[in-house]
């Protein structure tokens, strides 16, 4: 299915392609699950939770830290620049942008979402807070008391994927 927006830059035509997410970011995966506490430190990696994440940034309120041990024990919940942090209990759908202050950081029961080479990044944490966007977390949220989303499920998700130049213009305008 293809789709054209109905507001756009003018240098930009054509329409915007449907796509599987998990074919704009390869790795969709659960941060760390389970007791961290014994890993709490002062001063160290700073480890993203679902209250660090709002409105479609990094809340640095309540920050916590873990050592280092911890951190390179749990690489696949290591963040890189450009990955997407999500929150997946609670308010879910809530996402940011890993910049540079938050890169070799890592994070609790956060979905990550790691894109490839031809994704602004910026762009999808827009986009999740569209109508669009809001569906397709929507349609898949489970639970009634906690909502909850699963990272398989949003790997399946459909999403309108414009060029990366136009992806990169309209985060920029957004910013």
């Amino acid at each position: 299915t293809l789709r054209t927006p109905k507001l756009r830059f003018p240098e930009f035509s054509g329409e915007w392609e449907e796509e599987k997410f998990d074919s704009l970011y390869t790795k969709v995966r659960n941060g760390f699950v389970g007791t961290a506490t014994p890993y709490y430190v002062d001063e160290g990696v700073p480890y993203l939770q679902g209250r660090n994440i709002k409105n479609g940034a990094i809340n640095k309120k309540g920050l916590i830290y873990i050592n280092n041990y911890f951190h390179q024990k749990n690489k696949k919940s290591q963040l890189q620049l450009n990955d997407i942090v999500m929150v997946q209990s609670g308010h879910v759908g809530e996402c940011a942008l890993i910049t540079e202050e938050f890169i070799n950081s890592n994070c609790h029961a956060l979905l990550v979402l790691t894109p490839t080479n031809s994704v602004a990044s910026k762009f999808y944490v827009y986009y999740f807070y569209t109508e669009f966007g809001r569906k397709c977390i929507h349609k898949i949220t489970t639970g009634n008391t906690s909502k909850h989303i699963l990272s398989s499920d949003l790997k399946i998700q459909t999403v309108y994927n414009p060029s990366v130049p136009e992806q990169q213009k309209i985060a920029s305008f957004l910013t």
